[in-house]
């Protein structure tokens, strides 16, 4: 855990291949930057995209609060980023014949508008985690442009962020994701995650529909992470089914509800 914590960019020792995006008429290329790196305009990005793609889901009196932990959560040092940022569209050539004069040039010159490169398409947070005795990669934030969404960037993102947990010797991938954003489930439900047994709908049963609003989706590869989610999951549950009268139950879960929350700031 502390190899991959510490590790540079992880983009550096993949092919080029894997550090751009090209297709459905999006061109962009990959970039890594930690809580460290990430400049203004970059933070400023991220907090317009989540504004655009997470109020409606949160509500108006839901988001402030939930903005606030999310935006927290990007200056801590355990922060990871990979942001999909525009190319710049190719200048069109011009002929030698028709170029003009350095002093025609520098008369005709406009202003330099603001490059297109700069446009952040997306982003994925990340984490490296121990989760229940398992090693983790944690994904805390995915979020695309709206005008870029359902042209593959987000499974992209999720295939390289699977890709480099595998690298670092993760055990898989896990997410929070919102019960109310069903597009969301459906996304990745469609890239083979599925509700993790630690997930509150397994682990609390018996917790009313407005003590939870999220569900913890995974797609776990090595076993003995596998088994370590499963046996706190079992152990969890035993334990909840064992605290005493109905009031002591609640408030057990109550805790353990409140512990998933802050551990995934949703």
């Amino acid at each position: 855990m502390k190899a991959a914590r510490e590790a540079g960019s992880p983009l550096a020792s993949l092919p080029p291949m894997f550090t751009s995006f090209s297709r459905n008429r999006v061109d962009a290329a990959l970039e890594f930057a930690t809580s460290a790196t990430l400049t203004e305009a970059d933070r400023a990005s991220i907090h317009a995209l989540l504004d655009e793609n997470m109020a409606p889901v949160y509500g108006s009196e839901g988001w402030t609060d939930a903005k606030s932990e999310k935006v927290k959560q990007l200056e801590e040092p355990e922060t990871r980023l990979l942001l999909l940022r525009a190319n710049a569209p190719a200048s069109p050539a011009t002929s030698p014949a028709s170029s003009p004069t350095k002093d025609e040039a520098k008369e005709d010159t406009p202003e330099k508008a603001p490059s297109k490169s700069a446009e952040l398409l997306g982003f994925l947070h990340f984490r490296f985690e121990i989760r229940e005795n398992a090693m983790l990669l944690g994904v805390h934030d995915l979020q695309v442009q709206k005008e870029t969404q359902r042209k593959g960037v987000g499974k992209f993102l999720m295939m390289l962020s699977e890709m480099i947990a595998k690298r670092l010797g993760m055990g898989g991938a896990i997410a929070s994701c919102q019960r109310a954003n069903l597009d969301a489930m459906a996304f990745f439900k469609g890239i083979k995650y599925g509700l993790d047994a630690i997930s509150p709908v397994n682990i609390h049963p018996t917790a009313e529909d407005d003590e939870y609003n999220y569900e913890l989706v995974s797609k776990v590869w090595d076993s003995d992470a596998r088994q370590a989610l499963d046996n706190y999951a079992s152990a969890e549950k035993k334990r909840l089914a064992g605290g005493g009268d109905g009031a002591l139950r609640k408030e057990a879960e109550k805790a353990a509800l409140h512990a998933a929350r802050a551990n995934f700031g949703v």
